[in-house]
């Protein structure tokens, strides 16, 4: 969900919970929002035209009914503010912000590279690129968690997937954390000039590799993209922000999830030293963190007939904020749902990787990068601790750390 966060603080002042929620700063409590919007049930009407969803149930209607869409009969996207569309979006081209038949036709295109089969490839070369980061910490009696551990790691691995060159990955986990940013809105010139030249350097990379791997073909996405452009299946620019997009869903939110997944162990006494003792636990924590702090907060839908959600009709072009953070603490889905219980015995799906036509095609690497990260970081410090001095991420679209300073012990 895109939004003006300048003009939602305004409508926020008249009370209005879902402004408060898409306005929220990171030195809020978020939860303390999503919980005031669950509060007003499963479906809230806003005073915005934009309205939400909040119940577990609810939610999951509205992501896995083929009424509900990303756009509108305009093809505006749900809750859109004017000055992000003038300025555009790394993935608008995309499978994520198309509904059928381009999403399905463009989504096909890539689903090959997340393969069950790849996924196990995939394993040894993410635990390599682990363990040298780890032993580059070996020395270190203090490091920021991000920048030196959950950044570095789904950098190199998406780079792989996608092909793109070592000489151009320090820029690219920068233009990365821009566009994750901007998913919460533009609120200011600066963003919005930080956004345009992200949007532009990503098109000169991507269409600079499609060129090269169009002349020399390797084993990567991009190739696979530039064969299939060649044959007329894409655009150019579907290419680009079909690689865009691998970007932001394969990066920003894993480093997410791996930060998020070690604030929430070390918030827990005893809790990191059992995943150092019992590494096999690593896959639990992954899915317990998803769903307790997800790092996609929320999305958005358009209906495309009027249907009725909750007891409401909602009309045609209604655009409605879907709250996976809300869902996932829904009482009636999970038992203490304010808890961090990685052991927990509730069957209930979390939602922080949608469902649906839209659920996430890269939801199988995130577990498996997230898990053998923390696995593998607890093994290696199974002492470590907060430094102090944690600063979250602008934005509330997307939830993780800026930075996060740790002791080894």
């Amino acid at each position: 969900m895109r939004g003006g966060r300048t003009f939602f603080r305004v409508v926020a002042l008249l009370g209005d919970p879902i402004a408060k929620l898409a306005s929220a700063g990171p030195e809020e409590d978020l939860y303390a929002r999503h919980k005031e919007l669950a509060a007003r049930g499963p479906y809230v009407q806003g005073r915005l035209g934009l309205d939400a969803v909040t119940g577990h149930g609810t939610c999951l209607t509205v992501l896995r009914d083929p009424r509900f869409g990303v756009r509108n009969s305009k093809q505006a996207l749900a809750g859109e503010d004017p000055v992000t569309a003038s300025i555009g979006s790394p993935v608008s081209d995309s499978f994520l912000l198309r509904d059928p038949p381009d999403h399905t036709r463009l989504r096909r295109l890539v689903a090959p590279a997340f393969r069950p089969k790849l996924m196990r490839g995939y394993a040894e070369s993410i635990a390599e690129i682990t363990q040298d980061l780890l032993t580059n910490l070996d020395a270190e009696r203090e490091f920021d968690l991000v920048r030196d551990f959950a950044r570095p790691l789904p950098v190199a691995v998406i780079s792989n997937l996608l092909g793109v060159p070592p000489t151009d990955r320090e820029r690219f986990a920068e233009i990365g954390l821009v566009a994750g940013v901007a998913l919460s809105g533009v609120s200011s010139l600066k963003m919005a000039d930080e956004l345009s030249k992200a949007t532009a350097e990503l098109h000169s990379l991507f269409s600079r590799l499609a060129a090269d791997r169009a002349a020399e073909p390797r084993d990567d996405v991009i190739s696979m993209l530039a064969a299939a452009m060649d044959e007329g299946q894409l655009s150019l620019d579907e290419l680009v922000s079909s690689c865009n997009v691998l970007l932001l869903a394969g990066f920003e939110t894993t480093v997410n999830l791996i930060t998020n997944g070690v604030n929430a162990m070390l918030g827990n006494p005893g809790a990191w030293q059992r995943l150092a003792a019992e590494p096999q636990w690593a896959e639990a924590v992954v899915e317990e963190t998803l769903r307790f702090d997800p790092p996609v907060q929320f999305t958005g839908r358009v209906a495309h007939e009027a249907c009725p959600v909750a007891g409401h009709r909602v009309p045609v072009d209604k655009a409605i904020l879907v709250d996976f953070a809300a869902a996932n603490r829904d009482l009636e889905a999970f038992t203490r749902p304010d808890v961090f219980d990685p052991d927990r015995a509730d069957t209930s799906e979390h939602l922080s990787f949608s469902s649906g036509i839209h659920a996430c095609l890269g939801a199988p690497l995130a577990r498996l990068e997230g898990a053998t990260a923390l696995r593998m970081l607890a093994a290696r410090f199974p002492n470590l601790e907060a430094a102090g001095g944690a600063q979250r991420q602008p934005g509330n679209a997307l939830r993780g750390f800026l930075r996060y300073p740790v002791r080894t012990g």
